[in-house]
């Protein structure tokens, strides 16, 4: 139980992290980079005064590349649209994968801090971040480093990345390249991002950084169909909703997803390690479930040996007459 409550806990903090009036104490509490879907955002936006603050773990771009990257492309813009309240959606077409498997097309999304008091600590100086306010043309190359979302539950496009510190290289005007709000070059060990720069060598630059490196990526099943939901889950539960731990009217609204969070009682385990009669919190869309009804899912934990479970796919709440389809499902599965 001990566990479950601080797991919620850290995902009441970041389902309040893109909400800039939200205010839950007076302390800033450090919170790292997430891929559950949010932006990249260090910790809770705190009310001071009326005035709204965050703050930023510091980290240079080397580090933004083989810490906090799931892919680096080099692409080129197409167009740019708002995308709910808050958020905007820049579309690029990709040219050149140099980490990652990143498709054609694909949809990075940015919140720009508003009136927002930014500090980034870590650093000696002082760095005017101004989160989310980018510009791009469409006859110019970008290396852009980036995270992918990977989240069953987020409202954003499957093929859905965010941006890192908000990094982009221009690879036909080096100078021009930025991190924090800054030239790229203020925040940069070993390349000099300069006048001086050939595209190559700033290409070659982080395609040796990124040699070798496989980072983890995840992401959830794309396909509607039963049978695929229920063969690519590594656990299909028999579940009880029990009480709510978080509701989705308790926090901040949110562009990036609306969820609810229950515990819930394994009834019966048709698929999976663990125990009947074990308590589990997981998170579902907001409004699809009530404590005391039972349903089928198929889920996965948020990290290895944890006791918080998400959804393996947009569709993997699945009704009671359903049992019997999704036992024969996996007893034809071979192992």
């Amino acid at each position: 139980m001990k566990k479950i409550v601080l797991v919620a806990m850290m995902l009441l903090i970041l389902t309040a992290c893109n909400n800039p009036t939200t205010s839950t104490s007076t302390d800033h509490p450090k919170q790292e980079d997430t891929d559950v879907g949010l932006s990249n955002s260090s910790v809770e936006p705190i009310d001071i005064e009326d005035s709204v603050h965050y703050e930023y773990d510091y980290f240079t771009f080397e580090e933004a590349v083989i810490k906090y990257s799931t892919d680096v492309v080099i692409a080129q813009y197409i167009n740019q649209k708002p995308f709910g309240k808050k958020l905007i959606e820049f579309e690029f077409s990709v040219q050149e994968r140099i980490m990652g498997d990143a498709p054609e097309r694909i949809f990075v999304y940015a919140e720009p801090s508003g009136d927002a008091d930014i500090d980034v600590v870590g650093i000696e100086r002082t760095v005017d971040y101004r989160k989310g306010y980018l510009t791009f043309d469409t006859e110019t190359d970008y290396m852009l480093v980036l995270t992918k979302t990977g989240s069953p539950y987020s409202r954003t496009h499957e093929d859905g990345y965010l941006f890192i510190r908000d990094i982009v290289v221009n690879l036909i005007d080096p100078p021009k390249s930025t991190m924090y709000s800054e030239p790229l070059l203020q925040h940069t060990k070993d390349m000099d991002f300069s006048k001086n720069a050939t595209r190559q060598e700033m290409v070659s630059y982080v395609g040796e950084i990124v040699k070798g490196y496989d980072p983890p990526r995840r992401d959830y099943i794309k396909s509607e169909e039963t049978k695929d939901i229920v063969s690519g889950s590594s656990n299909i539960w028999v579940i009880e909703i029990s009480n709510p731990l978080r509701l989705s009217d308790e926090v901040p609204e949110t562009d990036w997803m609306d969820t609810d969070i229950y515990y819930c009682t394994v009834v019966e385990v048709l698929k999976g390690g663990i125990k009947a009669g074990e308590e589990v919190a997981v998170i579902f869309f907001a409004d699809t479930v009530k404590s005391g009804e039972t349903f089928v899912i198929a889920a996965e934990p948020l990290e290895e040996g944890s006791s918080w479970y998400q959804f393996t796919s947009k569709n993997s709440l699945f009704q009671k007459d359903q049992y019997d389809e999704i036992k024969s499902i996996i007893g034809d599965v071979k192992p």
